[in-house]
């Protein structure tokens, strides 16, 4: 199978399944729900890397997913580079996580920031193609950091909180004052 075909038929697997604990030997992809993100690992025989309600799963190309992360929401999961991603979300025993950093493809994190009134549950994070340091995060309005997520992001005052569909109208790249396309 493919890169391209796994990562298809991962992402329509996790619309409809419900929510199973994978053991070392894994789980069919078809058990996984609620997932919040997904990339190619950087090596390529190690397939797909799901963020789920229930952790992080790696997916081999025989569409077994194993859970290497602990057991916890992972949201605005997205790739920094590399093997480096950042996340945000709940633990199992609730509450906000913060900003998390993995430095090996999501199986360990560590929280490296609260956010403007957090610890904050980014449901959407993004990092900027021109300054990977630039990463932006949505809870209670649109957060800013531009050292990775370290020292917290702040919130950008000027941009609705109410009215996500504005944002193309309103964002702008902190380094350079440039509208930002999404």
């Amino acid at each position: 199978m493919n890169r391209f075909t796994l990562f298809l038929l991962s992402s329509i697997a996790l619309l409809s399944a419900p929510a199973v604990r994978a053991d070392s030997h894994g789980v069919p992809i078809s058990s996984l729900a609620h997932a919040h993100g997904i990339a190619f690992a950087t090596n390529p025989a190690a397939g797909v890397i799901l963020a789920t309600h229930h952790g992080v799963y790696n997916v081999d190309d025989a569409g077994q997913a194993i859970l290497i992360s602990q057991p916890d929401d992972f949201m605005g999961f997205t790739r920094v580079q590399g093997d480096r991603f950042i996340a945000s979300g709940h633990p199992v025993q609730g509450g906000n996580m913060g900003v998390l950093l993995s430095e090996n493809a999501g199986a360990d994190w560590d929280r490296i920031a609260d956010g403007s009134n957090g610890p904050v549950d980014f449901h959407a994070m993004s990092v900027s193609a021109a300054d990977r340091q630039t990463v932006y995060g949505l809870y209670g309005g649109i957060q800013v950091s531009q050292d990775g997520g370290r020292a917290g992001p702040r919130l950008v005052p000027v941009l609705p909180t109410r009215s996500i569909s504005q944002l193309h109208l309103t964002l702008a790249d902190p380094s350079t004052q440039e509208p930002v396309r999404a």
